[in-house]
């Protein structure tokens, strides 16, 4: 029986073992741990900023159990490392309730890392404090749940444990200016700093940073760049989130010759230490070009009777120079004209012809003037015209557009040529073959005299030919086509607006006025658009009225009324000047239109007609003759006769529907005939045409009185189209084919033989 019993308490004894190891692993609190990216080997920032960079959960898993009273116990384990609460910290109180999770973040749980209540163990707290950071490696980190009352374990061990690979990453490496580099300088001020960052493949990369550039000049030059980093104020200090910075007119001005100390740092925004060196770069000195010298060599040379060229050499970092030139006179008063280059010269374009001009070159290094530069001024004459500069009627070279090659750029000084005019650049903006700005155009035909001219969107080739576009002539008008009208419209207006600016007293004036007004809107009212002319009646009868008020005023009127009136009268004149201004303005710029409208009708005859594939047509009619005979003949089996069989000369010459056809009826062949021979003919009389009237001294003392060409007619349809405010390209092809009309019908006309 003993023995029994005794059996019986140790299987008793077996299952109570059994039962106890089993409710002794089942704890009941869950423990779940999370740390954000990127990690810190410092442990104080787990507590720090707005306290995400850790979060704890609790779960009471007892739904039934409530304000069970808990604490915690942080835990930091690494290769030889291990770092817990004191035993001593005990650390607040934790109430949790059955079945709801109780959630940390780091602001909460800051007193946790705090090494005031940490342990060390492998790591000691004085390295700890030495270097205000662990080392690097992979750490497990865990929070251990106890019983507030029995300090025992209510969570599994290592429960919630996550692992962390805690590591600083490297700064950024400058790219640009590299070590000692001595940097370009550009005009305007333009340095690029560049840099590569190196934290983006690390495993506790940083997503969230800024980069602080810091710029500080070196005195004296031969200053250690690290001591001047750390210790000078800066000139620059600026955060940004690229990766690229351009030091440019906005920052402060970097002197010629200078050195200068370049350090980027990567900051992480929420203020965590994760990189080496706090997240300083190397510091790169730089040199910012040379010390700025005056340019040398300076000379002048005379290019034609308006036109001179100076030319120098650069001194050390020179970017640009200004040449300052005018008339030498006795007194020394002449006004100063300007030019600016970035090349080694420049061109001096509308000079007068047999003048004596005194000039001096200045230099820049960026915004800066060499210090040591001595202005020295020198004069050049320029040499009067000779006769054959004026010699008229030459006619102008042959030309082709084949080359298509576009011009990569143009600068003031280059010389467009479009068809027999060469245009000197003068302000010029574009590229890659396009180009607008303003020039002076040369006339070869008319001597090499200039005149202005404008251009938009022009294409230009690699032999700085025009290929596409209008050149309009701006500045010619008054020397082109009825000058004599335009000269007395001028001076009457002139004499207007003199009496314009007397007294109001003077009122008999007024209708003096108002009589030239209305000799003066006579000789333009035929091609002022309706809107001028409307403005120009509206401000006469204001005038008018004005002067009627002004005169009516009764003795006894007030000095109110007076005054009144006279402002109404001053402001009358006022309109009436400027809309005598405007309408003068538009007949000036009518008469430029007209001259480019009829230059760019010839140049499309020219291109469109008169160089076409034939270049011969007296001998293309022998060849139009030849291949209609021999359709004929060949066509029946016959021997085309001898004496109707001249050798072909003409090879570009061809008869497309004979030679498609050679049995084409003997009618349409004729009608063929006759409609080439009427082509041949029609691009003869466009030759001579383009030839005598591509001369501007021709278009203007001959065309209007040409009758052949109906010169007066065609000049009557430009300025009325140009009344419509049409498009000036369209007017051009409107022109062009009047032009063509009157063409054709000379060529009907001035052969008898068909």
């Amino acid at each position: 029986m003993r023995k029994k019993l005794y059996k019986l308490q140790l299987v008793l004894s077996f299952i109570w073992f059994v039962v106890n190891t089993s409710i002794a692993q089942n704890f009941p609190i869950e423990v779940v741990t999370q740390l954000t990216k990127p990690y810190s080997l410092r442990l104080t920032d787990y507590g720090a900023g707005n306290g995400e960079r850790v979060n704890l959960t609790l779960l009471l898993k007892d739904i039934n159990r409530t304000n069970y009273q808990v604490r915690l116990r942080l835990v930091i384990e690494g290769a030889g490392i291990s770092i817990f609460s004191k035993p001593s910290y005990i650390g607040k109180i934790v109430l949790l309730q059955g079945g709801i999770p109780e959630q940390f973040n780091g602001l909460e749980l800051a007193d946790y890392f705090n090494p005031n209540n940490l342990e060390f163990q492998g790591f000691t707290r004085a390295q700890y404090d030495r270097a205000q950071k662990l080392p690097e490696g992979i750490y497990s980190i865990r929070f251990e749940v106890l019983d507030f009352i029995r300090n025992v374990p209510v969570a599994a061990p290592k429960a919630g444990e996550t692992m962390a690979w805690l590591a600083e990453n490297d700064p950024p490496i400058i790219n640009q200016p590299y070590q000692n580099e001595k940097v370009q300088i550009l005009e305007p001020q333009n340095v690029i700093f560049s840099w590569t960052p190196r934290h983006l493949s690390s495993p506790n990369a940083a997503i969230d940073v800024e980069y602080e550039v810091t710029v500080v000049q070196l005195i004296p030059k031969t200053r250690n760049p690290n001591d001047a980093i750390l210790t000078s104020n800066p000139i620059l200090r600026i955060t940004t989130q690229s990766t690229t910075f351009i030091y440019g007119l906005s920052e402060p001005t970097l002197l010629a010759g200078e050195s200068y100390a370049l350090q980027v740092r990567v900051i992480e925004k929420n203020g965590l230490e994760i990189f080496k060196n706090r997240g300083r770069s190397e510091v790169v000195k730089f040199i910012y070009g040379e010390v700025c010298l005056p340019a040398t060599s300076v000379s002048a040379q005379v290019l034609a009777p308006t036109r001179a060229r100076i030319t120098y050499e650069a001194g050390a970092g020179n970017t640009r120079y200004k040449v300052r030139f005018r008339e030498k006179t006795v007194e020394n008063n002449a006004t100063w004209f300007e030019e600016n280059s970035s090349l080694s010269y420049v061109n001096l374009l509308d000079l007068k012809p047999s003048t004596t001009y005194e000039y001096e070159v200045l230099s820049f290094c960026g915004d800066l003037t060499p210090a040591n530069q001595i202005t020295t001024r020198d004069t050049f004459q320029t040499r009067g015209f000779s006769a054959q500069d004026f010699a008229c009627g030459r006619v102008p070279k042959e030309f082709t557009l084949q080359n298509q090659v576009p011009k990569a750029s143009l600068v003031r000084g280059d010389t467009i040529v479009a068809t027999d005019f060469k245009i000197a650049v003068g302000r010029i903006e574009g590229g890659q073959g396009v180009f607008s700005g303003e020039g002076i155009v040369v006339m070869p035909f008319m001597n090499n005299i200039k005149v202005k001219a404008a251009f938009k969107n022009i294409k230009v080739n690699e032999e700085n030919r025009m290929i596409d576009g209008i050149i309009a002539i701006t500045g010619a008008s008054a020397q082109v086509l009825d000058d004599s009208t335009l000269a007395t419209v001028q001076a009457q207006i002139a004499e207007i607006e003199g009496f314009l600016n007397q007294a109001e007293a003077a009122l008999d004036q007024i209708d003096i006025v108002l009589d030239k007004i209305d000799l003066v809107t006579a000789k333009m009212y035929e091609y002022l658009p309706e809107r001028i002319q409307i403005r120009l009646d509206n401000a006469r009868d204001s005038l008018a009225a004005a002067k009627k008020e002004l005169r009516g005023l009764p003795a006894n009127a007030t000095e109110e009324q007076r005054a009144a009136a006279k402002e109404k009268l001053r402001k009358a004149k006022l309109e009436m000047k400027q809309s005598l201004s405007d309408a003068i303005k538009y007949y000036v710029e009518a008469l430029g239109k007209f001259v480019n409208i009829i230059w760019e009708s010839v140049k499309k005859l020219k291109n469109d007609i008169v160089e076409s594939n034939t270049n011969n047509p007296e001998q293309s009619f022998k060849s139009a003759d030849e291949a209609v005979y021999n359709a004929m003949f060949q066509g029946q089996g016959l021997e085309t006769p001898s004496s109707l069989s001249p050798p072909i000369e003409e090879e570009n010459f061809h008869v497309e529907e004979v030679e498609e056809d050679p049995n084409m009826p003997f009618a349409t062949l004729v009608q063929n005939h006759y409609e080439r021979k009427q082509k041949l003919k029609l691009k003869l009389i466009a030759t001579i045409f383009v030839k005598y009237y591509l001369s501007l001294d021709k278009v203007k003392n001959n065309f209007r009185a040409d009758t052949r060409i109906k010169g007066v007619e065609i000049i009557d349809f430009v300025f009325k189209k140009l009344r419509l405010e049409l498009p000036e390209s369209e007017i051009i092809n409107l022109t062009t084919d009047k032009i063509i009309e009157q063409l054709i019908w000379i060529a009907d006309n001035s052969f008898k033989e068909d």
